[in-house]
């Protein structure tokens, strides 16, 4: 128990003090009271604040000290917790500055109405961005020394705690090729588990529904939240990478632009003449598109170092495939002709698919040598 209200009372930056006696005492810790406090800051309504109060509470205890992601943005201790924390925000923030009205059957606004409702959807912003990627809880192992293995469907902190567990002790998933396509469905499952009656009666069921569509089945729906929480997500993510990294972090800037290229639709995969090829616990990305991506930060800082010396970094941190340091493959097609090699970096799956599903594994016959 010591070691993990140490560990609680240094990731958030007060080493002097000594760790909260009980779970309740880390909202007093300086960096967790200043994400709650600001959005009860942005409530009106007093009884919204006492359900920040709980929800936040209850997600920290089921978090606890998981990380947002392996290496990238948030990636240290409690970093999924926080930046939950952080797109709620946002997202309650890009609300208020959205127009919002509710009308008449004559289509006239009606004041009253939108002044009582608007805290009642400011507060289903603030939810869906607090739980927009609770399903990332089955992307970690926690196991204990005694081979006790932590169930997502309960608390991470009972777990930790009763068993006198550090972060240290999270196992990463990286070969699991269901493990990206699940997630999304599996998300409402989890965010029900959080969301209680108190929060039910607030919001009310439209908004509730609204809220499991946006953190699960994205694509198939149109709804209130649509676009929003994303956009928030991807600010958070821009902002940790931009003030928790080092400036001259290359890496993690080369990183996030290869994401972005994803997720812009801008690279094929899996064809022929594709550019990347995703196989079970690595994507093979066209040395090509990892040029493209050098120039482009070339634009921004002129002095953004080679490939290769970005390549090297990656591969002291473990984030590409390797052999004997040597990470540039050649990927051999074969076709019912004449088969062709195409130079490719295998990077790995937890780095690049951490926000959009991993695609399907590649069916291409493919031979890799370096």
């Amino acid at each position: 128990m010591i070691l993990i209200k140490k560990k609680i009372d240094d990731i958030f930056g007060n080493r002097k003090k000594p760790a909260p006696d009980s779970f309740l005492d880390a909202y007093k810790n300086e960096k967790i009271s200043s994400y709650v406090h600001k959005i009860k800051d942005i409530f009106i309504d007093k009884s919204a604040d006492v359900l920040v109060e709980n929800i936040c509470g209850r997600l920290l205890r089921y978090f606890w000290f998981l990380p947002a992601s392996e290496g990238h943005h948030h990636a240290q201790e409690f970093g999924l917790f926080t930046h939950c924390l952080d797109t709620s925000i946002k997202a309650i923030r890009k609300f208020d500055e959205a127009v919002f009205f509710e009308y008449r059957d004559n289509n006239d606004i009606d004041s009253f109405e939108t002044r009582k409702k608007r805290t009642h959807k400011q507060y289903a912003f603030f939810v869906c961005g607090l739980l927009h990627d609770i399903g990332k809880v089955i992307r970690y192992n926690v196991v204990a020394k005694d081979g006790s293995e932590w169930n997502p469907c309960n608390n991470l902190y009972d777990f930790a705690i009763s068993h006198r567990l550090s972060f240290e002790d999270i196992r990463y998933k990286s070969d699991d090729k269901d493990l990206y396509a699940h997630i999304e469905k599996i998300t409402p499952f989890f965010a029900a588990r959080i969301i209680t009656a108190h929060d039910y009666s607030y919001i009310g069921s439209g908004y509730i529904s609204d809220i499991l569509k946006e953190v699960g089945f994205k694509k198939d729906y149109a709804h209130n939240f649509s676009g929003i929480i994303k956009e928030a997500d991807m600010e958070s993510t821009r902002d940790n990478l931009e003030t928790a990294q080092p400036q001259n972090d290359i890496v993690s800037h080369f990183i996030e632009e290869l994401k972005r290229m994803f997720e812009a639709g801008r690279v094929a995969i899996n064809t022929p003449g594709a550019k990347a090829w995703v196989f079970e616990n690595y994507t093979a990305i066209h040395i090509g598109i990892l040029n493209e991506i050098r120039t482009l930060l070339l634009s921004k800082d002129s002095k953004t170092p080679e490939v290769n010396a970005i390549l090297k970094k990656m591969v002291d941190r473990k984030y590409v495939d390797f052999v004997d340091w040597k990470c540039v493959y050649g990927m051999e097609i074969v076709t019912a002709g004449k088969p062709f090699i195409v130079k490719v970096v295998k990077i790995k799956n937890t780095l690049i698919w951490d926000r959009s599903p991993k695609m399907d594994i590649c069916k291409l016959n493919v031979v890799f040598n370096i």
